[in-house]
């Protein structure tokens, strides 16, 4: 079996990272739709044109914890303001270097935020993820 997920989208204002991300993801997206963005606007901009065209719909978001061009309560005011029809589904998963665990448990309280991974993103934590929150258990599947 090839893919788990339809599409992934990258949120980090590091394209070095995002590269590495995307390759790492590859063999559990189904028609590897990784879309790379840079910061929170970017990301909001594609869901509102993923809202008209639901085939662009990721199942998973990758939020790097410290965004570029807007925080993180305004993303995720943003995205809320996108109505269930979008983000129902829709599962987050922040991304983020050192941050308090006082801070991580008010992240991890935002509707469809289903965790947090410390970077960097390995491929062991990116199996780790896919068995944790899509239910996949790595030992058993075929997914090169």
């Amino acid at each position: 079996m090839k893919g788990i997920v339809n599409s992934v989208l990258l949120v980090n204002s590091d394209k070095t990272h995002n590269f590495l991300n995307q390759y790492r993801l590859l063999k559990y997206c189904a028609l590897g739709n990784i879309i790379k963005v840079s910061n929170g606007n970017e990301a909001i901009d594609y869901l509102t044109k993923a809202k008209k065209d639901l085939s662009l719909k990721p199942d998973l978001i990758i939020l790097n914890c410290d965004l570029a061009m807007m925080n993180r309560s305004e993303f995720f005011s943003h995205f809320s303001n996108l109505g269930p029809r979008i983000t129902r589904g829709i599962k987050i998963i922040i991304l983020h270097e050192t941050l308090p665990q006082q801070d991580l448990k008010k992240i991890c309280k935002y509707r469809n935020v289903v965790g947090a991974i410390k970077k960097p993103l390995s491929p062991s934590k990116i199996d780790e993820l896919f068995h944790k929150y899509f239910l996949i258990d790595i030992n058993n599947q075929d997914i090169s």
